[in-house]
């Protein structure tokens, strides 16, 4: 019995090494260096990179470069060189380039026609023989313009010289206008359209070019989105969308790929961009292929496979293994199917309740209208101001608070509220009424 029990301690202590041994040998690690690949500084990309790389750097203790371009299509050379770990990318009419791969969407461009108020420009026809700002030569934004001016037969040749910033149609009013294809939040965008020099035009075959290209699909600017008097647009306006997304190297660390999805959807990040795409949506993302250890960040179960692995390095207990994993899976199944059926209808419940608000707004924006009584203004302004509270108080959930109409519901209030504000600020002043002696 000694023997036996000598020659099994040496056993297991033999393939405790071994197994160590090949754990070092093939475990995947870091770069000591990590590079995003974003656009230039101001754009929505290159702010989300910066944000990105901080709470990467906090989670990895890697220094982070981020890394100006022209846009998506240097930043696709970039990384299929090797020049950088991590590009975002706008879709556009793209086709999947080999070597390649997607790690998460990021939130929807969308397509923004802005001509200035005042020139005479009725429709994306109407653009022909202007000067107008398409974008850098290396840039989707360059890429999605030319898909929309050739589909309505309007010769961009003559835009192609002009590399600027379509931020040059505040400093230069010789520009008519530009095609910018961005994220509702860029604050550039914002700048400009709320400047109230600039108006949108809409993008009436959106269904046509979206059949032609499917990376690129119909959308609707809803009517006010960019805060302003008059608002931007002036009624619903239809566009088009195509996806920005993370990538990296089909090759790159499965570590990397999921240190930086565990950085995009921590909640101080969702936070800091609520229009991002959430995790639930993410996962059912199909546009564009997925690197492996996306996949398998998205449905958990996937890593069965590592217990594969596992089983065949340690041959020895794999039937004990396998029922231990088994048992874990069918416990960690319902416990996860438990907790996604309880946020499900809580989710449900606080997306009810934010219908309403924006009921309840659109109520207010209603009454207030054709209001000009300084009594009832005040009691407006005052249930505005009582419906936006309710909102940030009462709607507490991440996946809420980052939807669309969360943000749609902020701005619909704030332009309420403003709206309110300067018919109190046009209203004549009342004195009020003197008082007796005898009061």
């Amino acid at each position: 019995m000694r023997r036996i029990r000598y020659w099994v301690i040496w056993s297991a202590l033999i393939a405790a090494l071994a197994s160590v041994a090949v754990w070092l040998a093939t475990r995947e690690t870091l770069p000591s260096r990590i590079r995003i690949a974003t656009a230039r500084s101001g754009g929505l990309y290159f702010e989300l990179g910066r944000k990105l790389a901080s709470s990467l750097e906090e989670r990895t203790g890697r220094a982070i470069d981020v890394v100006e371009s022209d846009g998506s299509r240097e930043n696709l050379d970039l990384l299929s060189a090797g020049k950088v770990d991590l590009a975002i990318l706008q879709l556009g009419p793209h086709a999947p380039e080999a070597g390649v791969v997607a790690m998460a969407p990021l939130y929807d461009d969308l397509v923004h026609v802005v001509v200035r108020a005042g020139a005479g420009i009725e429709d994306i026809h109407g653009l022909e023989g202007r000067k107008i700002l398409v974008g850098a030569p290396n840039s989707g934004m360059r890429i999605t313009a030319d898909v929309l001016l050739d589909h309505y037969d309007v010769d961009h040749a003559p835009f192609d010289d002009d590399l600027r910033h379509f931020t040059a149609l505040l400093e230069d009013p010789s520009l008519d206008g530009a095609i910018v294809t961005a994220g509702i939040a860029n604050k550039d965008l914002e700048r400009i359209l709320g400047s109230g020099e600039f108006a949108l035009l809409p993008i009436d075959q959106a269904d046509a070019i979206g059949a032609r290209h499917p990376m690129m699909s119909p959308r609707t600017l809803p009517r006010g989105i960019y805060r302003g008097v008059p608002p931007v647009p002036r009624e619903a306006t239809p566009t088009l969308g195509t996806p920005a997304i993370l990538c990296v190297a089909a090759d790159a660390s499965d570590v990397l790929v999921v240190e930086v999805l565990e950085a995009l959807y921590a909640s101080r990040f969702q936070r800091e961009f609520p229009g991002l795409t959430t995790r639930e949506a993410a996962a059912s993302f199909s546009l564009y292929p997925r690197h492996e250890a996306a996949i398998a960040y998205y449905d958990p179960y996937q890593g069965l496979g590592v217990l594969a692995n596992l089983f065949e390095a340690l041959a020895a207990i794999k039937e004990l293994l396998f029922a231990l994993g088994a048992v874990s899976y069918v416990v960690l199944s319902w416990w996860r199917s438990l907790e996604r059926r309880e946020e499900q209808a809580e989710l449900s419940l606080e997306k009810e309740h934010l219908d309403q608000l924006i009921e309840a707004t659109a109520q207010i924006e209603r009454e207030q209208l054709h209001e000009h009584d300084v009594q009832a203004l005040e009691r407006h302004r005052d249930a505005i101001v009582l419906v936006k509270h309710r909102a940030l108080a009462e709607l507490t959930r991440e996946e809420v608070r980052g939807d669309r109409m969360f943000s749609i519901l902020l701005l619909q209030a704030e332009a309420v509220s403003r709206a309110i504000e300067a018919k109190l600020a046009r209203a004549p002043l009342v004195p009020a009424p003197r008082r007796g002696k005898d009061a």
